[in-house]
């Protein structure tokens, strides 16, 4: 009995390879093909493997990966990125596209190299078997030792388990979709802030190389960087919008040199700004000044009518007021509060400014109440 469970142990360890492409073992062992891990990992060495439940991994670490049921890929993982991993091959020239970490199968804790474990599995096979050949064929022909017989060919059913189950050598590139990178959307976040997004596939922005406005005919540069959610954040000079508005342009062009892992993206984006109208109002006895744009905008000229009543029950002009000159900064607004003269029942604020070079004026009406 004791015989019988030890060889039914020996067996089992024997096809530990086949095992562990199915279900996840602890610990397992694989032959492993290809060049893409030389020179640490030659063509035909055997790697022992331990189930990443019970390693932990981190960068540096060779790990096997699962991309098909049984198709494996083993490489060294370069980068962590939250959910994600990247990969490369000791002697590939390109790191391979991030995957999900859930990929990740097993840890790679040694490497058994060919040289060493297939002369001395060919001797031991040859020579039990030579040494048991006569029995076996005695079995065989008498019936007798019908688990003899199982184990002896379970031996070599393992041995060839080792052969015929390699790791699959295939870069991971040809296993997974290819990188894509597609724009969504240039929105603005505020004066001095543009955002460009993209739809980002199995590629990884790194840095921006390069980022210049182009407006009438004059190139101005600047700087952008990448966020955390790997939009691209862009700096806008004041004296873009100051030109623009200049020129009375409101497509504003800009070009970016995006470098990503898998390679550079060149892009030319625009995005379109509206020169309007201040949004002047009256809540109360406040006057309230919006400036939509994106410059400053000058109040050349601010007139206080005040109003009143006489005796005959005309109305007439008690006196009038003049406030000094107004700037309202780039999307920002001001509040005027009208200061009441004791006999004024309302007034009258004339405005004047320019806007693209024509002059604007307005007049607002204040009712004094109490």
């Amino acid at each position: 009995m004791k015989q019988i469970l030890l060889r039914l142990l020996l067996v089992t360890l024997l096809l530990t390879p086949l095992i562990g492409r199915v279900l996840i073992l602890p610990a397992t062992i694989i032959l492993y093909t290809g060049s893409s891990m030389k020179p640490t990992i030659d063509c035909g060495d055997l790697i022992v493997c331990i189930s990443r439940d019970y390693l932990k991994y981190d960068v540096g670490d060779i790990v096997v990966c699962t991309i098909e049921p049984i198709q494996y890929i083993a490489h060294r993982i370069i980068e962590l990125r939250g959910d994600s991993i990247v990969m490369k091959g000791d002697n590939m020239q390109l790191p391979d596209p991030p995957i999900d970490k859930n990929y990740i199968k097993y840890v790679v804790t040694a490497i058994i190299p060919l040289k060493l474990w297939f002369p001395i599995t060919v001797a031991i096979a040859i020579l039990y078997m030579a040494l048991r050949c006569g029995k076996i064929v005695a079995n065989v022909r008498g019936g007798k030792d019908f688990e003899v017989i199982i184990f002896e060919a379970s031996i070599l059913i393992s041995i060839a388990v080792i052969s015929l189950t390699p790791i699959n050598s295939t870069p991971i590139q040809s296993t997974i979709v290819r990188p894509s990178v597609n724009l969504m959307e240039v929105k603005i976040l505020s004066v001095s802030e543009v955002m460009v997004r993209y739809s980002i596939q199995y590629a990884y922005p790194i840095n921006v190389e390069e980022c210049l406005f182009k407006i009438a005919n004059e190139t101005i540069y600047s700087k952008a960087c990448i966020s955390d959610d790997h939009t691209v954040i862009v700096e806008t000079p004041l004296e873009i919008y100051q030109l623009a508005y200049k020129k009375g342009i409101e497509d504003i062009n800009f070009k970016l040199k995006v470098k990503f892992d898998k390679g550079t993206l060149e892009g030319n984006y625009t995005y379109k700004i509206n020169w309007r109208k201040l949004n002047i109002y009256v809540e109360g006895e406040e006057l309230i000044i919006e400036n939509p744009n994106y410059v400053s905008m000058n109040i050349s000229l601010i007139k206080v009518i005040y109003m009143t009543i006489d005796k005959a029950g005309f109305t007439k002009i008690l006196r009038i007021d003049y406030i000094e000159p107004l700037t309202v900064n780039a999307l920002s607004k001001q509040v005027l509060k009208i200061r009441r003269e004791s006999e004024a029942i309302n007034a009258y604020v004339e405005l004047k400014y320019e806007l693209l070079e024509e002059e604007v004026f307005e007049r607002k009406y204040i009712k004094f109440t109490g």
